[in-house]
């Protein structure tokens, strides 16, 4: 089964059913860095993480205060 996205969320993301050895593989890495994120960004094309990263910037400058989301485009 391939992996699949939730309509509007591109970093929802159900892993395969059939993992190697039957596990998933390691959320933390051995210094405590959370795997999971780094796995969902790359699975997405570059245009995409540009738009999450836009849709995270205009999320913080309407929390402080800044204005309409986008309106910096």
């Amino acid at each position: 089964m391939a992996a699949q996205r939730r309509e509007g969320n591109p970093l929802v993301h159900v892993p395969d059913a059939a993992v190697a050895d039957g596990e998933f593989p390691p959320a933390y890495s051995p210094d405590g860095v959370d795997l999971t994120q780094i796995r969902a960004m790359l699975r997405l094309t570059p245009e995409q993480r540009l738009q999450v990263l836009q849709d995270m910037i205009d999320f913080v400058a309407e929390a402080a205060g800044g204005g309409e989301p986008g309106e910096n485009r």
